[in-house]
């Protein structure tokens, strides 16, 4: 994409300059156009011999955001360094270049003589403007999995304990920090090191709960304690009796690790370091914040967000006005207020009353589902007791509450008229699919 936008402009483009330096050289002898070629691609560059870029310092000393340049030389070069970093990372056998080893692959490419347009590309600047913003910002980009707290089981009522931890010192000790929400405080081992099986960390749910993994945030800098290699186990007992539940490795960044097992009942999980960074003899274990996991949730789609919902008998009892369910993938609850926003159970008989009634109706998602901003319903289709239907007749109101709950409103005006007396069935659909 960056040389798509560059490329737009024939100042931007590798070819442009090199071109010209070769024409300054077009009446000369091959040799001289050669060396003309060398010396405009080593400028851009290394800014000429080895002894030049690395020892002098100058190498990407005039660099540009060139076509051509960005893509055979630079995007080269980073290829290859994120290569080597992603096996570092995965505790794979890696390589580190050393400059004379980049000095030759750049060099390789001073000395080439590929040819290079400096004809512009012709592409529409302004619509590769909006591919940017749609495709390539940052809201886009996918996170790290480990981020990904949608799973996280509540904090409340959940408490830590460890093996082994230090004194309150500054913004380091206490297992309780790796549940306070802030990650610039941290459980940390005693200082003066303690034996392996006692560098854990126990989170006591408070009750049997779902559990299907773990989270947890490094120090900042990975440095000692950080765990490397671990090994989770649970108990259902309130920590009684203890089972194995999962091992592995994590690197030592201080990025958030996970550990997934399969879906099991727990009232605590522990977390041994196995493995953990120590720049002494001692050994350490510490953690900034641990999350632990429940199943994951499915979301309910737009099309199964639907209710049903029976107006009142003739002897206006509200009672029997209560919406239905159309899936088992939530629960349904009906109030009904009336024009002073009064919740009431019947309508009133009084013909020279004002009839205007208001369904708020509550919809709870069961476990293992949930509901997000395309599952909100906007419109709705209205039956009268004679069979017309009333399409795309927008809601009083819909919205997905902060606990996860979608409140819809629906105000009836002037409810005591026959045509809507007998029975309304609504149907709730969100038109946005």
């Amino acid at each position: 994409m960056v040389e798509k936008v560059t490329g737009t402009q024939k100042e931007f483009l590798v070819g442009t300059w090199i071109n010209g330096a070769k024409k300054l050289a077009e009446n000369s002898d091959d040799f001289t156009k050669e060396l003309y070629e060398l010396n405009a691609r080593s400028l851009i560059t290394t800014w000429g011999s080895y002894d030049r870029a690395i020892s002098g310092g100058l190498i990407d000393y005039s660099n540009r955001q060139w076509v051509g340049l960005t893509n055979d030389y630079y995007k080269m070069r980073w290829e290859k360094w994120i290569t080597e970093r992603k096996k570092e990372l995965a505790g794979e056998s890696y390589t580190n270049y050393s400059a004379q080893d980049w000095f030759e692959m750049e060099w390789a490419w001073a000395r080439g003589t590929n040819k290079y347009s400096g004809t512009p590309n012709g592409l529409d600047l302004q619509g590769l403007g909006t591919d940017v913003l749609a495709n390539y910002s940052l809201t886009n980009m996918p996170k790290d999995p480990a981020e990904d707290d949608s799973r996280d089981l509540p904090l409340e009522g959940m408490t830590a304990t460890a093996g082994s931890e230090q004194a309150t010192t500054g913004s380091e000790g206490p297992a309780s920090a790796v549940l306070d929400q802030t990650t610039g405080t941290i459980w940390h081992s005693k200082w003066s090191g303690d034996a392996r099986e006692n560098l854990w960390i126990d989170i006591a749910l408070g009750e049997s709960k779902t559990v299907t993994g773990l989270r947890m945030l490094p120090r900042s800098g990975g440095g000692n304690g950080t765990i490397t290699s671990y090994r989770i186990e649970i108990s259902n007992d309130h920590g009684k009796t203890y089972q194995e539940v999962a091992t592995g490795t994590w690197n030592s960044s201080d990025s958030w690790k996970m550990a997934e097992f399969h879906a099991i009942q727990a009232t605590n999980v522990r977390l041994y370091a196995v493995e953990s960074v120590s720049d002494t003899s001692n050994i350490f274990a510490s953690a900034a914040e641990i999350r632990i996991m429940g199943p994951a949730t499915a979301i309910v789609p737009a099309e199964e967000t639907i209710v049903n919902i029976a107006t009142p008998s003739k002897e206006a009892d509200l009672s029997s006005a209560q919406a239905a369910k159309e899936t088992d993938k939530y629960t349904v609850s009906t109030v009904w207020k009336d024009a002073t926003g009064t919740t009431v159970t019947a309508i009133s008989k009084d013909k020279n009353a004002t009839h205007d009634y208001t369904a708020k109706i509550t919809l709870t998602p069961v476990t293992g589902y949930s509901f997000d901003k395309t599952s909100v319903p906007d419109t709705l289709t209205l039956k009268l007791n004679d069979q017309r239907t009333v399409e795309a007749i927008p809601v009083t109101d819909s919205v997905l509450n902060d606990d996860g709950t979608v409140t819809i409103t629906y105000q009836f005006s002037n409810m005591f008229r026959e045509a809507h007396y007998e029975w309304i069935s609504l149907l709730l659909k969100n038109l946005r699919t």
